[in-house]
C-alpha cells in the first residue's frame, strides 16, 4: 500500500499529465492566443482548409486539416521545443536536419565531417580538369587585366577536429580540399586558402574565428576575410579601392548571426551558453581619391551571405553581384527569384573585372556548380547562338507583362516556365531574322 506522500506524488503526476494533454485543446477551442517563441529553420507551413463536399469525399479535407492541426494546436511551438530539449538533454540528439552534436556540445553538420574525412572525394581527375579550365579562363581574362580568384573558406570539421564524435572519425588521406589546394598551386592560379589561414591562427587569434554553435565562419572572421580579400584584389589588379573603417567593436556572449545559426534551427527550449564572440562593425571611408571601382561577380555557397548582407561589397565595388550556388542571382532575387540559367550570363560574366569562386570544404565536391563550364564557354569558347538565346530570354523576363504571359502559356500547355521562355525566345529570334 502507498504511503500518503507517495499517493500525493502519483496524484500530482496524473493531474499534471492530464493538464499537459488537455491544455492545448482548451487553448484551441477557447481562441486564446498565448505569446510563444516562433520556430526557426526551414519547414513547410500547412494552410487551413474549408470543408466542402468535394474536399470531404476525395480526402483532401481530412489530410490538409490533419496537417494544419498538427502545426497549430495550442502551445505547438512550446511542445516542439520541449521535445527537442529532452532529446538533446538526455540523448545528445539534435532535431535539426543533418546536425551532429559533437563533444562538449560543439555542433556540426554531417557534410562538413564527410568532407574533412574525404567521404565526398570526387577524385583527382575531376579536380585536375576543373583546375585546367580555370587556368584557361584566367589566361584569357588576364589579357584584359581581369582576375579570377578561388577562395577556400574554412570548414568547421577542419577547424575543430578534436570535437568530432568518436563514432564519426575515420582515416583518410584524400579530400577535395587537399586536391584543390595541390592542383591550384600546380597551375599557378590565384587563390586564398582561409581554411589553412584560420586553422593556423586558431590558438593565437585574440577573438574566436569559428563559433561553437554555428556552421559558418564567425562574424568576426568573415569581416577579416573580406578585408583580406579586398587587399588581395587591390594588390593583384593594382587598384586602390575605398578604405574600410572600423566603426564599433563589441565582445558578447549573446550570439548574433551567423554565430548561432545551427543552434537557432535546433529550436531548443533554453539557449545554450558559449564563449564570448567578437562583433565588429565596418564602413567605408568616403574619399574622393578612392572612388568605387571594379565590377565583382561572386559565385559562392552560403559563406558569402554574411559578408554580402553587411553591405560592404556594395560600398567597395562599383557593381556587386552574388550568384548563390550559381543558381539564384542577387540582388535581383530579393524581389523575385531570378535564376542564373535564365539571365544573359554572357553579359554579366564579361562585365566582371573580378570573378570570385568561393567554397567551404563541404561544397567543394560541386565546385562552381556549373559555373566553371559556363565561364569557360563565355570566355574561351563563345557560342553566338547560345548567347543570342540567353539575351532574348532575359529581355522577355525584363518585361513583366510579357513574362506573365509566358507563365500563363506554360500553365496552359503543361510545360515548365523555362521551357516556354526558351520557345518564345527562339521564336522571337527567328522572327527578327525574317524581317
Amino acid at each position: 500500500m502507498d504511503t500518503p506522500n507517495e499517493h500525493k506524488i502519483k496524484k500530482g503526476l496524473f493531474y499534471g499529465l492530464l493538464l499537459f494533454l488537455v491544455l492545448p485543446l482548451f487553448i484551441v477551442f477557447s481562441g486564446i492566443r498565448l505569446p510563444t517563441k516562433e520556430l526557426k529553420g526551414s519547414f513547410y507551413s500547412a494552410s487551413d482548409i474549408s470543408i466542402s463536399a468535394k474536399a470531404w469525399f476525395d480526402g483532401n479535407y481530412q489530410n490538409q486539416k490533419d496537417d494544419y492541426l498538427k502545426q497549430n494546436y495550442g502551445l505547438t511551438n512550446l511542445y516542439v521545443r520541449l521535445s527537442n530539449e529532452l532529446d538533446f538533454l538526455f540523448f545528445k540528439k539534435a532535431k535539426a536536419r543533418f546536425v551532429v552534436v559533437g563533444k562538449e556540445n560543439y555542433l556540426f553538420e554531417q557534410a562538413y565531417v564527410d568532407a574533412y574525412y574525404g567521404h565526398d572525394f570526387i577524385g583527382l581527375t575531376k579536380i585536375r580538369n576543373v583546375s585546367i579550365k580555370l587556368k584557361n579562363i584566367q589566361t584569357e581574362l588576364a589579357k584584359e587585366q581581369k582576375l579570377l580568384i578561388t577562395v577556400l573558406a574554412p570548414g568547421k570539421a577542419s577547424f575543430f577536429p578534436e570535437y568530432i564524435p568518436e563514432r564519426l572519425k575515420t582515416d583518410s588521406s584524400e579530400s577535395n580540399y587537399l586536391g584543390f589546394v595541390n592542383e591550384l598551386k600546380k597551375e599557378g592560379l590565384p587563390f586564398i586558402d582561409f581554411n589553412k589561414f584560420f586553422s593556423d591562427k586558431k590558438k593565437t587569434s585574440k577573438y574566436p574565428l569559428y563559433p561553437q554553435f554555428g556552421i559558418h565562419w564567425s562574424n568576426y572572421a568573415s569581416m577579416l576575410a573580406f578585408d583580406s580579400l579586398v587587399s588581395y584584389i587591390e594588390n593583384k589588379t593594382n587598384t586602390a579601392l575605398p578604405k574600410r573603417q572600423l566603426l564599433s567593436f563589441k565582445v558578447s556572449d549573446s550570439l548574433e548571426a551567423p554565430d548561432n545559426d545551427i543552434l537557432e534551427g535546433m529550436n531548443l527550449l533554453w539557449p545554450l551558453k558559449s564563449f564570448k564572440m567578437a562583433y565588429p562593425t565596418f564602413d567605408v571611408i568616403k574619399e574622393s581619391s578612392r572612388p568605387k571601382k571594379l565590377n565583382v561577380l561572386v559565385v559562392s555557397d552560403s559563406f558569402w551571405w554574411h559578408i554580402y548582407d553587411s553591405g560592404l561589397p556594395g560600398k567597395v565595388f562599383e557593381e556587386n553581384r552574388f550568384w548563390y550556388y550559381n543558381e539564384e542571382m542577387y540582388p535581383e532575387s530579393f524581389k523575385e527569384t531570378m535564376l542564373v540559367s535564365q539571365c544573359n550570363y554572357y553579359e554579366n560574366i564579361r562585365k566582371a573585372d573580378v570573378i570570385i569562386i568561393l567554397h567551404s570544404e563541404s561544397t567543394l565536391f560541386k565546385f562552381g556548380n556549373g559555373f566553371v563550364d559556363m565561364c569557360y564557354e563565355v570566355i574561351c569558347k563563345p557560342n553566338k547562338q547560345k548567347e543570342e538565346l540567353q539575351k532574348a530570354k532575359w529581355s522577355i523576363r525584363a518585361s513583366p507583362d510579357w513574362f506573365k504571359a509566358i507563365k500563363l502559356k506554360a500553365n496552359t500547355y503543361k510545360v515548365s516556365v523555362d521551357s516556354m521562355l526558351t520557345l518564345d525566345a527562339l521564336y522571337m529570334i527567328e522572327q527578327s531574322k525574317n524581317k
